[in-house]
């Protein structure tokens, strides 16, 4: 994975290979926090009663914009802006590596107290970062976290390549993990952060809201919809895999699940169908 700095912008820009660029760093300023929990809430307001909004997972970075008694105002890697709980995340010291050696890269990882034990101390999600200093009978002794990983749960090189039936195959990992709001985790996911965390996983960049990824890509028509074109209704968005099935993690469905669009199907949904305002095609 190379990284370089891209221009003097403001936020500066890191880019990763060639698509995926991350605006969070000023780690000489020491402005560089890294989540310390499985999950961490991203609030709209600095407050215990404000409204989820989105979350990062163990492992990743943001950048401390300002702060307000016990919250941070952060900007994730995505340029997503909330608040954060301070207990949830640790500042970066000058010179700490940016980016963890291995991805998650299953819905939920289990953490062994053991590497030959079945006792599991704790779980991460789809897309933590973590650091590892041993291995042994493939699994993996985590630095940051007590315990040990499966090697077999997480992506040690670089993003693969981006395809529609690599894209559709990690979606359907996901089938039944329930709808939240604002959710971006394998533990719980809204309609955008399911799009955002899995195109994300091979290198592809898409904002974090439904509205902003209509912006990416191209306009295509239903008739040459192809596995993996992204189809949008007001304030939703879903990936087609072809035949008229479409996944998404829906509130009405309980999560996320295959529907269809097409009206002979027994999963036909009336009110996605009808609605669709767009559909695009990002790889």
């Amino acid at each position: 994975m190379s990284i370089t700095m891209g221009g003097h912008s403001n936020p500066p820009i890191f880019y990763v290979g060639q698509r995926f660029k991350i605006y969070i760093i000023d780690i000489m300023a020491k402005k560089v926090v890294k989540v310390v929990v499985p999950v961490a809430d991203i609030w709209g307001k600095p407050a215990f009663e404000s409204s989820r909004i989105s979350q990062a997972v163990f492992g990743q970075k943001a950048e401390i914009l300002k702060r307000k008694q016990k919250y941070f105002y952060i900007q994730c890697e995505d340029g997503y802006r909330g608040w954060v709980n301070q207990s949830h995340v640790v500042k970066l010291k000058t010179g700490s590596p940016l980016y963890a050696q291995s991805v998650v890269r299953v819905p939920v990882a289990e953490i062994y107290r053991m590497p030959k034990s079945r006792t599991v101390s704790g779980r991460l999600s789809f897309g933590s970062r973590i650091e590892y200093d041993q291995k042994l009978s493939g699994m993996l002794h985590l630095v940051d976290v007590e315990g040990w990983i499966s090697e077999a749960d997480l992506r040690l090189k670089k993003p693969p390549r981006i395809s529609a039936r690599a894209i559709v195959t990690t979606l359907k990992m996901f089938l039944g993990i329930p709808y939240l709001w604002g959710g971006k985790s394998g533990f719980g996911l809204d309609c955008s952060g399911l799009v955002q965390i899995v195109y994300g996983f091979y290198g592809y960049d898409l904002p974090r809201d439904s509205k902003d990824q209509r912006n990416k890509g191209r306009r295509v028509s239903r008739k040459n919809l192809k596995p993996g074109d992204l189809l949008f209704s007001p304030g939703h968005v879903a990936v087609y895999l072809g035949k008229g099935s479409i996944i998404h993690s829906s509130l009405r469905a309980g999560g996320v699940k295959i529907e269809s669009i097409d009206s002979k199907s027994k999963l036909y949904r009336e009110d996605i169908e009808k609605k669709i305002i767009e559909m695009r095609r990002v790889i």
